[in-house]
């Protein structure tokens, strides 16, 4: 992979989440998307593309994943965390945002913050 604009190109990774049917998603900060590859193939999806709604830039450090299979991703400069509904294990729709108080770097890689992708 090279860095790029394309689908099967990056321009600054930031996350990866693997879920419980081994799909992998990848937090392509510099292109303001999320990747999905399924298991087996080398060419992902781009599953949600923020440049079209703002929705986080590419000051987007990290991703999780809550146990309904809905990714959050932290934006750094946007002080914000955004909710992205998944409504199927290869497609998005919707966001929420939540503008959090500003965190200490103390905070944000303290061992006990750290939740598990169940």
């Amino acid at each position: 992979f090279w860095q790029g604009p394309f689908s099967t190109q990056f321009n600054w990774p930031t996350a990866i989440i693997i879920d419980a049917y081994g799909n992998m998603y990848i937090l392509d900060a510099g292109n303001q998307r999320i990747q999905q590859f399924t298991p087996g193939n080398k060419v992902g999806v781009t599953i949600f593309d923020a440049s079209y709604n703002s929705a986080f830039g590419s000051t987007a450090y990290s991703m999780a994943m809550d146990s309904f299979g809905n990714l959050y991703v932290a934006d750094y400069i946007g002080m914000r965390v955004q909710k992205i509904n998944v409504v199927a294990r290869s497609s998005c729709s919707g966001i929420t945002t939540t503008t959090a108080r500003t965190i200490t770097n103390y905070e944000l890689f303290r061992s006990d913050n750290l939740v598990p992708v169940v």
